[in-house]
């Protein structure tokens, strides 16, 4: 019976310890953090593809002012040349 014990409380005791230890770890990684880690990472990718295609109604709507004062800056330019010919 001593034997077991020490066996049990000596460096055997030690390493099924240290075993079971570092499956608790791995359990805890694999089942909890990673899908938290996925999910986070896939909600931060859905955040990005919203911020791309705001970014894209954004730029079309600017597209669209500077094409709306060129055309105006035409006009202003037509008129200021119609002047100057005037003078």
């Amino acid at each position: 019976m001593e034997t077991v014990l020490e066996y049990i409380a000596g460096p055997t005791g030690g390493m099924v310890v240290a075993a079971l230890t570092m499956y608790g770890g791995y359990k805890l990684v694999v089942v909890h953090l990673l899908p938290l880690a996925k999910s986070w990472i896939e909600a931060h990718f859905e955040h990005i593809d919203e911020l791309m295609e705001e970014h894209k109604k954004d730029r079309e709507v600017f597209q669209g002012a500077i094409e709306h004062l060129t055309g105006r800056l035409d006009k202003i330019e037509d008129d200021v040349a119609e002047i100057k010919e005037k003078l």
